[in-house]
């Protein structure tokens, strides 16, 4: 058994991390942790004299996880938006158990729609559709709102099996929301120029 000095943080985290992926949230404990670790439940309580700080430090790296499997993959681009969603969507189906402890457990705080529309990294994900389109950023982030309200849905159907993972079928809907909102966008835009 390992005794607490050899048993850091990080590898609490990161097997806590491997244990929800492998069997959901719910057999996240400290008993089952110091199994996996190969431990007594002293060096994990040690480190960790809360489980709510541990599920946090999880759930921070868990959102570190899901970044980066976000952009595997993404040739930069307009359609770089559409290819975010697909990964999401495939997050959800390859990942269903991180899935629902990222955006469904006590821990996940999200700060909602708005500020990641509003945030630097969104700013710089849609300047290709800006330039490409030109477009206001404001009516960039109608766009990404409605993408991230059709592939979160998506996301969530399948995580919970209620719905099967097509790829291809999910990549025609998501385009299919795409231009219909640029073109409901560019409508507005003309019979606000046609009033003035």
């Amino acid at each position: 058994m390992a005794n607490k000095a050899k048993v850091t943080k990080e590898m609490i985290v990161a097997e806590g991390l491997e244990l929800i992926r492998e069997n959901g949230e719910e057999k996240l404990n400290v008993r089952n942790l110091a199994a996996r670790l190969g431990c007594s439940t002293q060096p994990v309580m040690y480190c960790y004299p809360t489980v709510g700080k541990l599920r946090k430090d999880i759930l921070e790296k868990a959102n570190e996880f899901h970044t980066a499997f976000l952009t595997q993959g993404l040739i930069p681009g307009v359609d770089i938006i559409i290819g975010i969603g697909i990964n999401y969507i495939r997050f959800a189906e390859e990942e269903r158990n991180l899935f629902r402890f990222i955006f469904l457990s006590d821990e996940a705080q999200s700060s909602g729609i708005a500020e990641l529309i509003t945030s630097d990294e969104s700013r710089e994900l849609l300047r290709p559709v800006i330039d490409s389109r030109r477009i206001s950023e404001s009516d960039a982030g109608d766009i990404l709102e409605a993408l991230f309200a059709a592939f979160h849905g998506y996301a969530m159907l399948i995580a919970y099996n209620m719905m099967p993972y097509d790829k291809r079928q999910c990549k025609k809907q998501l385009e299919r929301i795409y231009r219909g909102v640029i073109s409901g966008i560019y409508e507005e835009n003309r019979q606000i120029t046609m009033s003035l």
